[in-house]
């Protein structure tokens, strides 16, 4: 059948179709392709991730992911769909050249010169054909050249080079077993081949099987001691299994090296480096490679940016990043960790998850995410014992995990953060609790997934008393974290004619009857003189009474007398900042934080304190974020929209003192002084 005719009944086909309502999986396909018209490539990627998911071999979805791969020059995955269509439609002479196009820009060049012949071979009258042949005729002697450059020469070389790149197409697909089988038989041809060294490491990496890998990189480093690939990979290696001196003297031999000609391996030092957080090392490498003139085009030069901007944001210089991270994306569109790490900036400072070096399955293999999923499903809505037990189990399933958590927290994508940061919560043992407070009090990741840490780590006391120094909004600050549990139980309790009398007497204050108050808060006095919510609670219907000295008086007598009785400490605080003394509101708001238990109203009551001593510091965003606090707790409790207009009409007070400041500086620059 000729192509025409073949195009023909698929059109006969499609109009049989049109005729049918659409399926939902049709539906599907139809909503990818708009969102590919529309260049919503990550949403398309997205949503044609779900479906492959169920229809991985379906040859409609295995169009629409050529089309996507197609639309974003992402030739990796233009190579993989149109591998899989060649399958289906062995007769479409444009798959087969689409195949072998993509298949050399990526490098895979025995596989692309293949290709061209298995075209010709089938198609040798077709338009393209004689072109074709002209190429080959250019292309294989260079082929061949490079080839025994590499170490595959000899009337194999061509054969052994198309297994060796079988072996990395296997493993970019994640079949790791397969690629190491293949990388085996190319060592049983060639032991000395370091490159096939180089997979079985990368495999075994990705497998987990991290004694493994340092054996295979032991076996290339010996062959060839200055290979970029195999030093990069032992420096993982040794970083994995947690030995960290001998993780950084290999760091410092990788960051010397000078690879000739290979703008791949300046990626691969650079790439090792960015693992072990060397983050100057890292750009002295690109800064090498772009004065060699070596950082190639495409994938290789895009992601030496990736690295560069990832070291530079690390370092502080966020400007810089955005140059790399620009300028790998335009190298190489489908870049998506680039692309996503410039999404990052445009966040708010303290959101920002910019600064990732890998993606967590790089480091983690799925087999072990699935059986951590696996477990925490077991023991959901069950004791925290046994899910911190099955934590534990599946720390000692997978040892390599202790050391990888540090890294994934310090330099990790945020779906790593989260990980490491919910297993090392979950667990609970010595070395996650360390990593969990080291994380804390760096200033890598967002915010929130820091200050979550921090909570953890201030519940099990691995934090002195007293503030935390946090990095929080772009700035270091001295931070007191919220450790306390709410609670409905009551401070104080009383005799049952007591109990009789604070009923009364709380509801003769909600009725402003300071008279009533007095006398039953008086009575009440009598029968239990050293009740101190009692005497509080009398010096509030003095105040009611417009009785301001006699009530402060008492408050502050109640402070004193009782220094542990919440109110008394709040309401002597409140005086002090009403007469202009903010240090002892400073005081009080820190020790109260330290408590291990506070009713509602204990809180509501600081958190009025809090917003005061915002509004008389200036600080607005301070006076928020216990208004915040106030909503999460108690968003049902009166004073709480009462605290929110508070803090509001602070911000706004705040907010014209500071136009009248900038306006009265601009008045002082213009000449002469004088009113504009």
């Amino acid at each position: 059948m000729s192509r025409k005719d073949r195009r023909k009944k698929d059109r006969n086909r499609r109009d049989r179709r049109a005729g049918e309502p659409p399926s939902r999986f049709a539906r599907q396909l139809m909503a990818v392709q708009q969102l590919i018209d529309e260049r919503r490539f990550e949403d398309a990627e997205q949503l044609l991730l779900d479906i492959v998911a169920t229809n991985p071999e379906n040859r409609d979805t295995l169009y629409l992911r050529l089309g996507l791969a197609q639309a974003r020059g992402d030739d990796r995955e233009l190579f993989t769909a149109a591998s899989k269509l060649v399958k289906f439609y062995p007769h479409e002479p444009d798959l087969l050249l689409m195949l072998a196009e993509a298949a050399g820009r990526i490098g895979f060049l025995s596989v692309a010169l293949k290709t061209y012949r298995e075209y010709l071979t089938r198609f040798p009258d077709d338009e393209q054909a004689e072109d074709i042949r002209r190429y080959l005729e250019k292309e294989v002697p260079g082929h061949r050249a490079r080839l025994e450059q590499v170490g595959l020469d000899g009337e194999n070389g061509f054969a052994d080079g198309l297994l060796h790149e079988q072996v990395q197409i296997a493993m970019g697909d994640g079949r790791y077993a397969e690629s190491r089988k293949l990388a085996a038989e190319l060592l049983v041809r060639r032991p000395r081949f370091v490159a096939a060294w180089n997979n079985t490491t990368e495999c075994f990496l990705l497998e987990g099987n991290y004694a493994a890998a340092l054996d295979a990189t032991d076996h290339a480093v010996a062959i060839d001691p200055e290979n970029a690939f195999a030093r990069s990979n032992r420096l993982r290696c040794h970083l994995y299994l947690g030995r960290t001196a001998d993780a950084a003297a290999e760091a410092d031999v990788v960051a010397e090296l000078t690879p000739v000609d290979r703008p791949s391996a300046w990626v691969k030092l650079a790439e090792g480096l960015a693992f072990a957080g060397r983050d100057a090392a890292v750009l002295s490498v690109c800064a090498r490679a772009k004065k060699a003139k070596e950082m190639g085009s495409g994938i290789d030069k895009a992601m030496l940016a990736l690295h560069a901007g990832v070291a530079e944001y690390r370092l502080g210089r966020e400007k810089e990043a955005k140059k790399h991270w620009t300028a790998a994306v335009k190298e190489y569109p489908a870049l998506s960790a680039a692309e996503d790490q410039l999404a990052e900036l445009k966040k708010p400072v303290g959101q920002r998850a910019a600064g990732w070096v890998f993606r967590l399955t790089q480091v983690v293999p799925r087999p072990w995410i699935d059986d951590l999923s696996r477990r925490m499903t077991r023991v959901r809505n069950r004791p925290e014992a046994e899910t911190t037990h099955e934590a534990r189990q599946f720390l000692a399933a997978h040892p390599p995990l202790l050391a990888v958590l540090p890294v994934l927290l310090d330099r990790g994508c945020p779906a790593g953060r989260t990980f490491a940061v919910m297993l090392a919560r979950v667990a609970k043992t010595p070395e996650t609790l360390a990593a969990l407070k080291d994380f804390a009090l760096s200033d890598r990741g967002p915010d929130s997934t820091r200050h979550e840490a921090a909570r953890e780590v201030k519940e099990a006391k691995l934090f002195p008393p007293g503030p935390i120094r946090m990095f929080m909004e772009g700035e270091w600050r001295e931070i007191r974290l919220t450790g306390f549990e709410i609670t409905d139980e009551p401070s104080h309790t009383h005799g049952p004619a007591v109990v009789k009398l604070a009923e009364r007497g709380h509801e003769a204050l909600m009725k402003a009857d300071h008279r009533a108050a007095k006398a039953i808060y008086t009575e009440a006095l009598a029968i239990e003189p050293d009740a101190p919510d009692l005497h509080y609670n009398l010096s509030m219907a003095y105040r009611i009474a417009g009785e301001n000295d006699e009530a402060d008086r008492r408050v502050r007598e109640v402070a004193a007398r009782f220094p542990n009785y919440f109110f008394g400490v709040v309401g002597a605080a409140m005086i002090d900042l009403r007469n202009g003394d903010l240090q002892p509101a400073r005081d009080a708001v820190g020790r109260l934080m330290e408590a291990e238990k506070m009713h509602t109203s204990e809180f509501m009551a600081l958190a009025g304190l809090g917003v005061e001593l915002a509004i008389e510091q200036n600080e607005a965003d301070r006076g928020m974020h216990w208004v915040k606090m106030a909503e999460d707790i108690a968003p049902d409790h009166p004073n709480t929209a009462k605290l929110r207009e508070r803090a509001e009409l602070g911000q706004l007070v705040g907010s014209i003192g500071k136009i009248k400041d900038m306006a009265g500086r601009r008045r002082k620059k213009r000449p002469g002084g004088g009113e504009p």
